[in-house]
């Protein structure tokens, strides 16, 4: 259980460092959360729009 806790804890550390593009500071972590949201979102606009 340590082995997956500091596999996690690496992950997460490696996905939180912030990059720029553009001027524009990001971070992979947030990219995931908001792709995340968005793909959510577009499911239900797809299936209200289907019905």
């Amino acid at each position: 259980m340590e082995d997956f806790k500091a596999v996690l804890q690496t992950t997460v550390q490696i996905m939180q460092q912030p990059f720029n593009i553009w001027g524009f500071t990001l971070n992979f972590w947030d990219i995931m959360i908001w792709s995340l949201i968005a793909g959510i979102i577009l499911v239900l606009i797809v299936r209200f729009f289907n019905e």
